[in-house]
């Protein structure tokens, strides 16, 4: 054996094989051959497992600490059967997988099961999914439509809104369709529809269809949703139509926000809970099989604290069926007023419903998993002064982008792209990057290094990426969207930034004031 050979297995021996556990909801991106992932949980929770890039690798996942089921999700398969899903249940459960070439591109093979693995196929093979609206006004949404991105309330492909007075689907039109015979609402406003659509645009859904069944109405309590009643006999006609439409092949998940109004006219808590419960349960028997999200109530009034628990208690009892989304938002802009979410805020609340659906969905979605972040829920990050946070590990040898809203939202934020986790400081010493950008005062500039900027690349963008082909180049390019990524235009190229990398991290970087910013993978 040759010297050079016997150097090549002792680093392969003395080499770190471990890949730490994202935690709940997160995903596992093995990046090199042998690796191993020990899982920890303190309760039933989920992971992702990213679909390998290359055939060859071999991979292990063990439950190391048993707090409760894992559950990965692994969405092009884990074997020839198309099982997706395996649950680990008992501590020392483990899979070892290899990669293996598949149809579209590439999926792991289980070589062994050593424990009590279970597998499934889960609902990967439903191609639709309706989502139904259903409560009170924020279901519609107060959110001005006004404050929204021209091309955001145009008329949508990506999401099929319900008509509901012609009871047919069609394009997304904010301003025309979205608030039709919704109590105490009109055309000037928004509610989860628009953040929903931004995240099929996204790429969020993978090649799902997704549909919205409004129906919700303002000011309502759980009394007025009786058999029988106006609102009721509304849902029932407009979800029908849509079971007619839809036909087969779908999922339903119900986004519910109910309770502010049962609030204000202090409705007993315990009638609340109980007529709550009734009303789930005829959901349920409307939409066999369906999943229900709902909201808690804003922490802007003392008095709905009580409606909250009771929410909780509810969805605790029948937690197989109903989740909690978690409604309290960071920042005072979030809020149009005490009862109502604003244009940002309900993007921001749109997104963690699409999250939670997601995971229940087995998609991994587009987000990243960030080692600091305000907002837990949505794939927001967030830091505080001039302080950074790192993303999980990108695989650079895979085409690709990562891309963010460039909005207000982000101002004072950078994102660049680097090859280490260290924590930088904007202004602090010459920490270089391979490439990033930051939108300030409503333009969007480049950089590649702390204190280092160039001009102005592009005026008003909506949305931001830095995009890599390692096939064709070692550059790193900043390309902007006017329209929500229906084209780009390239601004700014980092030539052969990427020489010999083969991995990176995201890092976001705020300045003084900032709050958050909103990013997305390929």
């Amino acid at each position: 054996m040759s010297v050079n050979a016997r150097r090549i297995l002792n680093a392969i021996r003395d080499a770190d094989h471990a890949l730490n556990d994202p935690g709940p909801g997160g995903r596992i991106e093995p990046f090199g051959d042998l690796q191993i992932c020990e899982m920890v949980t303190t309760g039933a929770e989920s992971r992702t497992l990213a679909d390998p890039t290359q055939a060859g690798i071999r991979f292990t996942l063990r439950l190391k600490t048993d707090g409760g089921d894992c559950t990965v999700t692994a969405v092009s398969g884990l074997d020839a059967d198309g099982n997706t899903q395996a649950v680990f249940a008992d501590s020392g459960d483990l899979l070892e997988l290899i990669s293996v070439s598949h149809t579209n591109g590439y999926r792991w093979e289980i070589v062994a099961n050593n424990g009590s693995v279970a597998l499934s196929g889960g609902s990967a093979a439903n191609t639709k999914l309706l989502i139904v609206p259903f409560g009170e006004s924020n279901t519609g949404g107060y959110a001005l439509n006004s404050d929204a991105e021209s091309w955001e309330i145009a008329s949508r492909a990506e999401l099929q809104m319900l008509n509901v007075s012609s009871l047919l689907f069609e394009n997304l039109d904010i301003g025309t369709n979205n608030n039709l015979d919704h109590a105490g609402l009109n055309s000037t406003t928004h509610g989860w529809e628009l953040g929903l659509a931004n995240r099929v645009r996204q790429g969020y859904f993978s090649d799902r269809t997704v549909y919205y069944c409004q129906t919700g109405q303002g000011a309502s309590t759980v009394s007025q949703w009786n058999v029988g009643g106006a609102y009721w006999t509304k849902f029932l006609a407009r979800t029908a139509a849509a079971k007619s439409a839809l036909a087969s092949g779908y999922d339903v998940a119900v986004w519910v926000s109910l309770g502010i109004n049962d609030a204000i006219a202090g409705t007993v808590v315990a009638t609340y809970k109980s007529s709550f419960i009734e009303i789930i349960s005829r959901i349920k028997a409307e939409l066999p099989g369906c999943k229900i999200y709902i909201n808690t109530l804003p922490t802007t009034s003392g008095s709905y604290a009580a409606y909250t628990t009771a929410i909780r208690e509810i969805v605790a009892a029948d937690s197989a069926s109903l989740r909690v989304i978690e409604s309290e938002l960071p920042v005072a802009l979030d809020m149009r007023d005490a009862n109502h979410w604003s244009y940002r805020g309900m993007k921001r609340l749109s997104a963690r419903y699409v999250d939670s659906t997601l995971a229940d969905l087995l998609l991994a979605g587009k987000g990243l998993t960030w080692s600091a972040r305000e907002d837990a829920n949505t794939n927001y990050a967030t830091v505080g002064n001039q302080h950074s946070s790192a993303s999980e590990v990108i695989d650079l040898t895979t085409a690709g982008y990562v891309a963010c809203s460039a909005r207000a939202e982000g101002q004072g934020h950078i994102l660049a792209m680097d090859s280490d986790i260290n924590e930088v400081n904007w202004g602090a010493g010459s920490d270089s990057y391979f490439g990033g950008f930051y939108p300030f005062n409503g333009s969007l500039y480049g950089t590649a290094a702390n204190n280092s900027a160039t001009a102005a690349l592009n005026t008003n963008p909506s949305w931001a990426r830095l995009r890599w082909d390692k096939s064709v180049n070692d550059n790193l390019v900043i390309e902007s969207s006017t329209d929500g990524g229906s084209t780009w235009t390239l601004r700014h190229t980092f030539t052969n930034s990427l020489v010999g990398a083969t991995t990176a991290r995201l890092k976001t970087i705020s300045a003084v004031g900032a709050s958050e910013m909103d990013v997305w993978r390929s």
